[in-house]
């Protein structure tokens, strides 16, 4: 990993150095202009590709995520270049519908040409993404995109077999999950050999506690299991200086329902990482989701947990009335 196409290109290319340096200040658009003015001196394939998946994030990131889909599936297609930045590119495909409120426009723009609108079918768009990261891990075996098939399959186990766990399918989703699992592990551990791909871990391991979660409702894990997932992944997060996203508020969630009121001070402590003071540390996709949840359809596996959350942490429930919500949504879990 001493001589991956990021490290060559800061030694060798001073215009990808200067992207590089906007894009740590957060100055996407800054950034998109200095990759495009990098790509024409690229020295080979491997470079030529990690700037055009450069530009794709920065696309992305500075407003135009739905634009930079195009450009992902281009690096997709192109198989000269390395598989790991090819799958790379699928899965970015995959995190846009997750990290925007605008799913409609994302799906449609997603599952079109080949092989990707094979992949809609029945108009099932979790089952499409799920499709999406099989084909992100059939060029390599990304620990994001395994943990999220995983995800899915455990989601489908509750639901369409309703945790029938020891029919010939459902053994046969518990052994998809468990070989998912291994090799996001496997794959997290040659992530933290680079400082920038270990940044990711702690959304992998994120995920990977919700598996358990769901594992454990259906009586073949254990909380314990997934409570210690959900702590390394805020470890790792702590390790690597990953922005306050998502995970604070799963793990609360995991908490509240896994134990109740017993461990209210642990939930309180893990959700006064969101307030309105502290804004410029939280990912922009948290309060967009959050204030998305409370109306839309499309996140609505999100709001009992906010609801119910909001109602046992008042200051929680004030930062999602900060966000937009009103005192009128908490009612309905307090029987008002």
């Amino acid at each position: 990993m001493s001589n991956t196409p990021n490290k060559v290109l800061s030694q060798v290319n001073q215009n990808f150095s200067t992207a590089k340096a906007y894009q740590q200040a957060h100055d996407y658009a800054q950034a998109l202009t200095y990759y495009q003015k990098a790509l024409p001196q690229a020295q080979d394939a491997s470079q030529k590709g990690q700037i055009e998946f450069d530009i794709a994030l920065m696309t992305e990131s500075s407003g135009n995520h739905v634009q930079a889909i195009p450009l992902l599936k281009a690096i997709a297609a192109d198989t000269p270049y390395d598989p790991v930045l090819r799958a790379y590119a699928v899965q970015e495909i995959g995190t846009i519908y997750s990290t925007y409120t605008d799913r409609s426009a994302i799906a449609a723009e997603t599952f079109t040409g080949d092989p990707y609108q094979s992949f809609l079918t029945n108009n099932d768009t979790a089952l499409a993404y799920r499709k999406l990261y099989d084909y992100a891990v059939s060029m390599y075996p990304l620990g994001m995109s395994e943990v999220r098939i995983a995800q899915w399959y455990a989601g489908d186990l509750a639901s369409t077999l309703q945790g029938a766990t020891t029919t010939t399918q459902g053994k046969a989703y518990l052994a998809t999950i468990q070989q998912s699992l291994l090799k996001a592990n496997a794959d997290s551990a040659r992530m933290q050999k680079d400082a920038i791909e270990a940044t990711d871990i702690p959304g992998i391991l994120m995920r990977e506690g919700l598996v358990y979660q769901i594992l454990a409702h259906l009586d073949v894990a254990s909380s314990q299991q997934a409570d210690s997932v959900f702590k390394q992944a805020l470890t790792y997060s702590v390790v690597t200086g990953t922005q306050t996203n998502f995970l604070q508020f799963y793990y609360a969630r995991f908490l509240y329902e896994a134990y109740g009121p017993s461990r209210i001070s642990d939930i309180t402590q893990l959700l006064s990482v969101y307030s309105a003071d502290k804004a410029a540390s939280i990912h922009p996709a948290v309060p967009a989701i959050f204030l998305a949840a409370r109306a839309d359809n499309s996140f609505s596996s999100l709001r009992p947990g906010l609801v119910q959350l909001g109602t046992v942490d008042l200051s929680f429930k004030a930062y999602l009335i900060y966000l937009g919500w009103h005192d009128s949504d908490f009612l309905a879990s307090t029987g008002k």
